[in-house]
């Protein structure tokens, strides 16, 4: 049942992440641009802002000039020492700003410390803006503070981190998979089962998690790394994969409405998530063009979620396809109210690789203490907990067994579909032999059946690890985690314990996963009665097309065009072509090469130009009746052949920072700012490499691209040293650079280091030593000369 998707563009903005808290330009850049690029789409956003931000009139300044009525202001729930002294609450933190779990969330202090740290955020807000936030949202926040904001300041929508093990100090793991969820009263990371427990305020899921990979990375070797939606990281900044997410949810079969969150918060800095982020709001306005996303405020999404439903509904979340061809996985996630559970199909063979129970008397951890260490743990109650129940020697999984040869039951493909009640949803795997099992998942239940025409099948399930079981009662699974007891019950199936697994065996043709057996619970109703009574003309009105507003868009620059270089190191007998592309709706783009920026006077792009020579192309796009895009560039660089690099220097080993070892530094790529842009070769070593460049060259200079990103890790080298060698034996050195690591530079920047001479030799060398600690970035290095 396919329909229109729902988007949220989040971004949380911070004035500064560094200890002393003094503002920092680059990250006031960063959401400027990022604010251009979506007025540019007419895409409106959430700027949920931490109260460093609230407080700094820059902020303020910028937020009430570019917003209008469909964007939101909210609240980023970061705790800050000026914060904490309003209150009159102990500062947890060793600096004015310490984003530590243990200072920086409101897990570190008490409830009511939590109380009065939204005391203070909240006036301080009105008092800028005039009102009260309608959202908060954090990576980690507890249920006191959401209900606190929602009942005395009416906060009516929340956000909180996807799942994730370990990051920053943030685990989350077993709980609603993505969407929104009316969280228990005693626990934020799970949805309540009833009225009388749930606080009536959706939250939703952060920053749109990959839903193959975001599980697998943990338990699949060659899985690991982060697939989320943020620009910031690989798979962000990949449209392959940024395609791929946005398919799963506009066009694969779905129950209930397909979710995703992009957006960045402004402290990675525009060089790093600034093209993944151009890129994606180009995606999500052409998929808003062809109608099929809603883009949206977290507030507005908060509003429809209210009026909708009345209690937590069950969504999936699907994925029949896989960008990743190395394990062409399927999946499936089904969540409701009452548990969240994931098929998947690997080579043939279906599992359930997840199942989460949800109790709303499950209490949090954090409902009635703080943190005192830089660890916090989000959970829900585990039938299966692949993440942590996983060895290098076995998988912990739920597996459908052959009971005669005791192996895996097999097939090739599977099918979904969501009922109209949209409540329900069928997997039905096409198994050898014309078999079938047919899944059926609804808000309390799993049922299993097979079908087979000619075989008869004896089957079973078998639960391989299970090391919170108690006991079996009446094919009761009676578990018990973190001092909680609960239950998964079976019907039509006996439960035999074997060793440290559970075999599951169906009393006939079929057997039913009972996830919650108060019938009374079941039968409420998810749907709001006034929904009911108009739901088609609601559905109709939020799902009718988006209108361009002609008189907004006439006073924003255009978009400007893309170009298929940012550099490039080039042969001296080597042409290569710029092409650019305009993706606005008409208009020209207009070009120099010599450096300066484009007028309206300079040559109208209409083919590839052939570039030759060491240049500076510079590009606009111009629009009769519209204000010029921002300038665009790409730098070309001739070198002398370098026909080999040797170099004895230890190389990081992520495959990001180190594509073929030395090599990297003579394949023609220049990199960006983007750090994890796949052009920089990284080292804590001394970078010592030997660049041969075949026969005995005339040189008249010798170039190394560095960068430094303090926050991020690399900086510059103490110093840079440049020899030449006629035999690759003896090097004379010619000159060497102190690059002065810790200098004024901005936090992140690029430099070439040049090295001018007149010398003839056939090998070049270059040295730096690192500052400290700290790595070495380097992209290209170019030996021009003849």
């Amino acid at each position: 049942m396919k329909k229109q998707a729902l988007v949220n563009i989040y971004h949380f903005v911070r004035k500064s992440t560094y200890n002393d808290g003094i503002f920092t330009q680059e990250d006031f850049d960063t959401l400027k641009n990022e604010m251009d690029i979506l007025k540019q789409h007419q895409l409106p956003a959430t700027y949920a802002l931490k109260h460093d931000a609230v407080m700094d009139e820059r902020y303020t300044e910028l937020i009430k000039s570019m917003i209008d009525e469909k964007d939101e202001v909210g609240a980023w729930w970061e705790i800050t020492q000026e914060m904490a002294d309003k209150a009159g609450v102990t500062w947890k933190g060793c600096d004015v700003i310490d984003l530590h779990v243990k200072a920086g969330y409101s897990l570190a202090y008490t409830p009511e410390e939590r109380k009065k740290l939204i005391d203070v955020y909240m006036k301080d807000f009105k008092e800028v803006y005039g009102y009260y936030p309608k959202t908060i949202g954090s990576w980690v926040m507890d249920i006191v503070s959401f209900e606190y904001a929602k009942e005395k300041y009416g906060v009516i929508g929340g956000a909180l981190c996807r799942d994730q093990k370990g990051i920053d100090g943030f685990t989350l793991w077993g709980g609603y998979v993505n969407g929104a969820y009316y969280p228990s009263k005693v626990n934020e990371n799970i949805p309540a089962q009833s009225h009388e427990m749930q606080v009536n305020m959706p939250i939703f899921k952060l920053l749109g998690p990959d839903p193959i990979y975001n599980f697998e990375a943990e338990v699949r070797p060659g899985a690991g790394g982060i697939y989320t939606l943020e620009p910031a990281w690989t798979c962000g900044q990949s449209e392959t994969w940024v395609k791929w997410l946005f398919n799963c949810i506009t066009e694969e079969e779905q129950l209930g409405y397909g979710y995703t969150q992009a957006g960045q918060e402004n402290s990675f800095i525009w060089g790093n998530v600034g093209d993944g982020f151009e890129m994606q709001m180009r995606h999500i306005a052409d998929l808003r063009k062809e109608n099929k996303v809603r883009v949206e405020s977290l507030r507005d999404s908060s509003i429809w979620f209210k009026k909708k439903y009345q209690l937590t509904p069950p969504v999936t979340y699907t994925a029949t396809t896989d960008w990743n061809e190395t394990f062409d996985l399927k999946t499936c996630w089904y969540s409701s109210r009452f548990y969240r559970s994931s098929l998947m199909l690997d080579q043939g063979v279906l599992s359930i690789r997840d199942l989460y129970l949800f109790d709303e008397k499950y209490e949090s951890r954090y409902l009635n203490d703080y943190i005192d260490n830089n660890e916090s743990i989000f959970d829900a109650l585990p039938i299966l907990n692949a993440c942590y129940w996983s060895t290098k020697e076995k998988r912990a999984s739920i597996d459908f067994i052959n009971l005669k040869t005791g192996a895996v039951l097999k097939g090739e493909t599977v099918q979904f579909e969501a009922k109209k009640d949209e409540k329900t949803w069928i997997a039905t795997w096409n198994m050898e032999d014309q078999a079938k099992m047919i899944i059926t998942h609804t808000q309390a239940a799993m049922k299993f059946e097979v079908e087979s025409k000619d075989i008869e099948i004896e089957w079973g399930i078998r639960i391989n690890t299970l090391p919170v079981l108690e006991e079996i009662v009446d094919n009761k699974l009676i578990c018990r985690h973190e001092g909680f007891t609960y239950g998964m019950k079976v019907e039509n199936g006996k439960c035999i314990k074997e060793d440290d697994s559970v075999m599951i065996i169906p009393t006939d043709s079929n057997c039913t996963f009972i996830m919650n057996d108060h019938v009374e619970l079941q039968q409420l109703e998810i749907f709001n009665e006034e929904y009911l009574t108009h739901a088609v003309a609601f559905d109709a009105e939020v799902e009718k097309a988006v209108e361009v507003d002609e008189e907004k868009i006439s006073k924003i620059k255009l978009i400007k065009p893309i170009m298929s270089h940012r550099a490039k190191v080039k042969q001296y007998d080597e042409v290569v072509y710029c092409t650019m592309t305009n993706i606005n709706d008409g208009g020209v783009i207009r070009y120099t090469v010599d450096g300066t920026d484009p007028t309206e006077e300079s040559s109208i792009y209409k083919e590839a130009v052939e570039v030759r020579e060491d240049c500076v192309i510079k590009a606009r796009a111009f629009k009769e009746g519209r204000i010029a895009s921002d300038v665009i560039e790409a730098k070309y660089f001739n070198t002398l052949p370098r026909v080999a690099i040797t170099s004895p220097t230890k190389f990081d080993e992520r495959k990001v920072f180190n594509r073929n070892g030395a090599n990297d530094l003579i394949d023609g790529e220049k990199g960006s700012l983007n750090y994890v842009d796949n052009c920089w070769l990284i080292t804590t070593d001394v970078l010592d490499v030997v660049v041969d460049l075949g026969i005995e060259r005339e040189i008249s200079s010798i170039n190394i691209g560095l960068m430094q990103s303090k926050r991020s890790g690399p900086y510059y080298p103490d110093y840079v040293t440049f020899y030449i060698s006629q035999d690759g034996e003896m090097f004379e050195e010619v000159g060497t650079n102190h690059v002065h690591a810790e200098s004024g530079d901005p936090d992140i920047e690029i430099k070439d280091i040049v090295m001018e001479l007149q010398a003839k030799a056939r090998y070049v060398r270059v040295k730096a030593k690192p500052h400290k600690f700290y790595f070495i970035f380097a992209d290209e290095i170019i030996v021009q000369g003849r």
